[in-house]
């Protein structure tokens, strides 16, 4: 099959990581991905596995010379599915493949993204043939507070990584720490730098000594810098700036953290167990259905940084036995649950299932 990946944001995102490394799990099954988007970091990357990737504009929502484009570009790479992140790309690209005939998955990162306008939902009603997520917690909410979308036509396929560590004991003193979301505001890294510096003696025994990277760019980068140093933490915190080598760096940490008000299921939780890290993460979306409190790592609520200074006090004192066992756990799980390998199958099948009953054009 033929299957065109389109992504109009010119930031990096969970989505765009999802659809190059399932894309590349699709490719190992005879399948040929095909790429569309705005981010050259992202479209050269999809070179350098060597799958066909377009660098272009998309201009405004249904701009006439986009959606021509795209239907000559998918008639001449003869696209059998094509799937698609946001309003913007349903509306040019989407176009396109209706016109055509072609079936059109919108794969959702968060259920924010449905908001229910009236644009929206006819959109969903005249191009999308599926929405995907990846969680069956998210799955559950849209169906719940969108009626106007078919339950059936909602489809859960996890997120899956490769295991690239093994499981270990702590790498020793100082704990080393780190966090790989995106410096904007609803990643909520100042709660992280405050829970850091809020332990003091009358908390219970001093921490063990820590050290924490910051992964990532973003609108917040100069106002974290700015509060690390008030808070006193500039010689044990480091901003690292973007990486796409993390999944080859993060074995060198002993915890993942995440710290986020809202999310859907989060590729950096996937990342951290997958190298053998136990992760700190907020209870939001479907982060329960990979973090097991207690077995893998530890969940709080979002916002809470009393809880979380709590979880970050009992991860940094966990006797070297037990952290074995959460290291061991997490390998466990993304072996298990996680495979991309088993998980590429599903959306091979969806994709097909879909191209068989493609509507008319």
């Amino acid at each position: 099959m033929n299957i065109a990946f389109v992504n109009s944001t010119r930031i990096w995102s969970g989505v765009k990581t999802w659809m190059l490394e399932f894309g590349a799990e699709l490719k190992a099954l005879g399948d040929v991905p095909a790429y569309f988007g705005s981010d050259p970091r992202w479209i050269a990357e999809a070179r350098s596995q060597g799958h066909p990737a377009e660098d272009l504009r998309f201009g405004f929502d249904g701009h006439p010379g986009t959606v021509a484009w795209f239907a000559r570009r998918f008639r001449e790479l003869r696209i059998d599915a094509a799937c698609m992140n946001i309003q913007k790309e349903l509306r040019t690209a989407g176009v396109a493949a209706r016109l055509l005939g072609i079936p059109v998955v919108h794969r959702a990162g968060l259920t924010g993204d449905f908001s229910g306008k009236w644009d929206q939902r006819l959109t969903h009603r005249l191009i999308v043939n599926c929405v995907l997520v990846p969680c069956r917690t998210m799955r559950e909410e849209i169906v719940a507070r969108c009626p106007w979308i078919d339950a059936g036509a909602v489809r859960s396929i996890p997120n899956g990584k490769r295991v690239t560590g093994r499981p270990r004991p702590r790498k020793g003193s100082p704990v080393r720490l780190a966090i790989t979301s995106r410096l904007d505001a609803p990643k909520r890294h100042q709660d992280l730098l405050e829970a850091l510096a809020g332990p003091r003696e009358e908390d219970g025994p001093a921490l063990p000594d820590w050290r924490l990277d910051i992964f990532g760019d973003g609108q917040r980068k100069d106002a974290l810098e700015a509060l690390a140093r008030q808070l006193g933490l500039e010689r044990r915190v480091s901003f690292r700036g973007f990486a796409r080598d993390l999944p080859a760096r993060l074995p060198e940490y002993d915890f993942g953290l995440l710290t986020s008000e809202n999310e859907g299921f989060p590729n950096t939780v996937l990342e951290y167990l997958a190298a053998g890290l136990p992760a700190i993460a907020t209870d939001s979306g479907g982060t329960s259905e990979v973090l097991r409190h207690g077995q893998n790592g530890l969940l709080y609520a979002p916002g809470g940084v009393k809880a979380l200074r709590s979880n970050l006090r009992e991860a940094l004192c966990l006797p070297d036995e037990a952290y074995a066992g959460w290291s061991a756990a997490a390998i466990d799980t993304m072996e298990r649950e996680f495979n991309p390998a088993s998980l590429a199958i599903d959306l091979h099948e969806l994709f097909a299932d879909l191209a068989r009953d493609r509507f008319p054009a």
